[in-house]
């Protein structure tokens, strides 16, 4: 709707008073009265018309930090998927916001997995996910977004790591151990904990959930866990919604704040990388 007088600095098409908002930033699809801005890599969402009709200025987002590395061989936990953070509502004004997409971690070598970073828009972040625990030491998850699963070795196994309470996000399972045979735990997702590892498998990867702009997509899964018999790769555990597979250390899923897989064999090698994050962005515009 225009009211006779097109503002310089606006852009095309877009008046002075004009009731709805106005918008440029990352990949841009339209769908019935809606606008939805897809951000998959750090940049800026600039509102060029902040609307002026009653509720006209409001957008509504998803924001999704970076997955968790999954830990090294033999039987690494998988990486927990990064937090999950929608908003039902959120005014904006004529201005610039930056926004920020968090990395995934990455996955070390004789070490647990690097936590995912964080993604953030106007007041609000969603945290990156927690590493997987490895075989040697820090056998335990870290904590994060969603917790990574605990990694395993001859004489111990790990707890998983806890999610960060004030985000949607789920906890890790816990790595099991019998002598030679050693099974990393699945990473937390942010629909489901984190499988624990069984008696004879590694832990899969917790679910994640859905968000239905642009269209419905499940991300936020976490990594499956290694698994090793002694001598082996044994029944590695399966990442879910983008994670990373428990077998030779499966990076997750760019995108979709998955946690990397844990690492079931050879060792001086690393666990897979967790999914970098992603913002999503949507306003009425008409």
């Amino acid at each position: 709707m225009s009211f006779g007088y097109t503002v310089l600095g606006f852009g095309s098409g877009v008046s002075a008073g004009d009731p709805f908002i106005a918008a440029t930033g990352g990949t841009i699809t339209t769908s019935g009265d809606y606008k939805t801005h897809l951000f998959n890599s750090s940049g800026t969402f600039t509102v060029t018309n902040g609307g002026t009709a009653s509720g006209s200025n409001t957008v509504y987002y998803l924001i999704l930090g970076g997955g968790g590395g999954g830990g090294s061989a033999n039987g690494g936990g998988g990486g927990g998927a990064g937090a999950y953070w929608v908003s039902t509502s959120q005014s904006v004004t004529a201005q610039a916001y930056t926004i920020t997409v968090g990395a995934g971690g990455a996955g070390q070598t004789e070490n647990r997995g690097v936590s995912g970073s964080t993604s953030t828009f106007i007041n609000s972040s969603a945290g990156g996910g927690g590493g997987g625990g490895q075989h040697v030491s820090n056998y335990t998850g870290y904590y994060g977004g969603c917790g990574g699963g605990g990694g395993s070795h001859s004489t111990n196994a790990g707890a998983g790591g806890a999610a960060t309470v004030w985000w949607l996000g789920k906890n890790g399972g816990h790595g099991r151990t019998d002598g030679s045979y050693r099974y990393g735990a699945g990473g937390g997702g942010a629909g489901v904990i984190g499988n624990s590892a069984a008696a004879d498998a590694a832990g899969q990867g917790g679910a994640g959930l859905s968000y239905p702009y642009p269209s419905a997509v499940y991300r936020a899964g976490g990594g499956g866990g290694g698994g090793y018999n002694g001598s082996a790769q044994d029944n590695p555990g399966t990442g879910q919604h983008g994670g990373g597979n428990g077998d030779n250390g499966e990076n997750a899923t760019a995108n979709y704040g998955a946690g990397g897989g844990g690492r079931s064999i050879s060792f001086n090698t690393a666990g897979g990388a967790g999914g970098s994050g992603i913002v999503i962005i949507r306003y009425k515009f008409q």
